[in-house]
């Protein structure tokens, strides 16, 4: 399976906030992978 790298957090998992420190990536969930790529089989 062709995984896509997130184009959030460039495949880290997560993302530099403004604040200071670091969070999960809301939109791989941490994954570092485009939610497109993750398909729920069924």
């Amino acid at each position: 399976m062709n995984k896509t790298t997130c184009q959030y957090c460039a495949g880290n998992g997560y993302v530099h906030v403004a604040v200071g420190g670091s969070e999960t990536c809301h939109y791989c969930e941490g994954t570092g992978v485009e939610k497109d790529e993750m398909v729920i089989k069924q």
